[in-house]
């Protein structure tokens, strides 16, 4: 038996548009082992939603690494439990792409480096910003160009703590990336370079003071924010204390990146802001400095 677990991931950082992720502690785990017929079960988020076929995103995942590995496809009896809430802004599908490749590496018994893995997952995926911490953990910076990418990795201090607040409604993608412009001011432009270049620095320099103006955007938030009701009072919520906010990947759920002194504060001080606007849950987490983990029984 072999069980893999990947965690979610938090994309874009603000201005970190499809290339800054941070891993967190939340997991989606898949149980598995070879079988005469493909089997699927799954648990807990998306057990009603997510396919128990062939159209299983951990599935093609896998069965696409293995033609990459040239190897024959051998059928699975999978357990997925699932602890991500799809559609949610929490990289839910870059868990299932990540595990199906590290199920690919085992089945086949090849072991596949961590940046062809890369590879292979922003392939499926169309972007690397959240299959990259899923993979190596931490504070990722990715880059790609054509089937080139590439990304680093940074270990985050155990102070921060990110609070995810997740709405009760979905918000797709494709949606989230319909809203976008085709255009943009060059001054906007130059204004998230500079603002994620200077985020980046911060993680890794470990100097988590400067992430509350850092986090600041003009390429993808202004023109999703319309999408969650509360936006607005959500993120001046947390700036109020001095804390970071912003829209987790396309979102719904808003990311708030406390530190240990005062993020118990800060949920007690967002509940009534969010009450107003949607029924949201409330996750304190840790940030994930390892990234996917293989498990062999």
């Amino acid at each position: 038996m072999i069980t893999i677990k990947v965690p979610a991931t938090s994309a874009n950082l603000g201005p970190g548009f499809d290339c800054l992720g941070l891993a967190v502690s939340m997991y989606n785990t898949v149980e598995v082992e070879p079988s005469k017929t493909l089997k699927i079960e799954i648990f807990g988020e998306g057990s009603d939603s997510i396919p128990k076929n062939g159209s299983n995103l951990i599935f093609k995942a896998y069965r696409r690494t293995m033609q990459h590995l040239e190897e024959p496809v051998v059928n699975l009896h999978m357990v997925q439990h699932n602890k991500i809430p799809s559609t949610r802004g929490l990289g839910s599908s870059s868990t299932a792409i990540v595990a199906g490749i590290l199920i690919a590496s085992e089945i086949s018994g090849k072991a596949i480096p961590r940046a062809e893995a890369l590879r292979i997952a922003t392939e499926i995926e169309g972007h690397p910003d959240n299959v990259a911490p899923a993979l190596y953990g931490g504070f990722t910076v990715s880059m790609q160009k054509d089937k080139q990418v590439r990304s680093l990795s940074f270990e985050v201090s155990n102070d921060l703590v990110p609070v995810a607040m997740v709405p009760n409604f979905e918000l797709s993608t494709a949606k989230a990336r319909n809203v976008l412009p085709q255009h943009v001011p060059y001054k906007d432009a130059v204004f998230n370079t500079a603002h994620a270049s200077f985020l980046a620095a911060a993680f890794a320099k470990g100097d988590l003071e400067h992430l509350l103006f850092a986090v600041e955007d003009r390429l993808h938030q202004p023109y999703r924010a319309g999408l969650i009701p509360g936006f607005e009072e959500i993120v001046a919520c947390g700036r109020e204390m001095g804390i970071p906010v912003y829209l987790s990947g396309a979102g719904p759920t808003m990311m708030a990146l406390c530190s240990r002194s005062n993020a118990n504060e800060f949920v007690v001080r967002s509940k009534p802001v969010l009450a107003k606007f949607a029924d949201w849950e409330v996750h304190v987490l840790e940030v994930e400095n390892h990234g996917a983990q293989v498990i062999r029984t």
